[in-house]
């Protein structure tokens, strides 16, 4: 709801969450795995019917834009691709989706041979869940760690070991 009162129409939203996110979120996976960003499906409850299609048939464009193909996309196939996109993933955040299209952007999940491909698109999404899996454990057992720091018990710097553990207490009476 927070998102829909920052952002009430879905032009403001597309503005905010557009391919110029990818840059940073390319460095900073941890904002990529916010839990502040819209999923896809919250798109469709929040802006109505067909608009998580038009977001990510959008983004999808954008990696049609920057490859060196001699066919573009056909729009058809890519319609298609954005319907059934948004229903299989519609978990996925829309910062998530910003990611990959960086990634694959940066040639991490391959390119185009002669012509835009959905199938390609479709199987570096795979890739990406697997990577994005591995980096969501990192994620968790980092913010554990931190959670664990914070709950351990203040030693100040100046601390001095118990007597028994001291080793100045072993040489206090002998001469050297």
């Amino acid at each position: 709801m927070a998102v829909k009162q920052r952002y009430p129409n879905f032009s403001g939203l597309s503005a905010a969450f557009s391919s110029s996110l990818s840059a940073i979120l390319v460095s900073d996976i941890e904002k990529a795995y916010s839990e502040k960003s819209p999923a896809i499906g919250d798109l469709e409850r929040m802006y109505g019917n067909g608009s998580s299609s038009v977001w990510v048939k959008t983004q999808v464009l954008g990696l049609d834009f920057v490859s060196s193909t001699k066919e573009s996309a056909d729009i058809n196939a890519m319609d298609e691709f954005a319907q059934l996109f948004c229903r299989q993933y519609s978990h996925i955040k829309l910062t998530e989706f910003l990611l990959f299209i960086g990634r694959f952007k940066l040639g991490r999940y391959g390119k185009f041979y002669g012509y835009f491909d959905m199938l390609t698109i479709g199987e570096a999404f795979r890739k990406f869940l697997r990577e994005r899996s591995d980096e969501l454990d990192m994620l968790i057992r980092r913010q554990n760690n931190r959670s664990i720091d914070e709950r351990a018990p203040y030693v100040p710097v100046q601390h001095e070991p118990p007597e028994d553990l001291n080793i100045r207490s072993y040489f206090k009476n002998d001469t050297l």
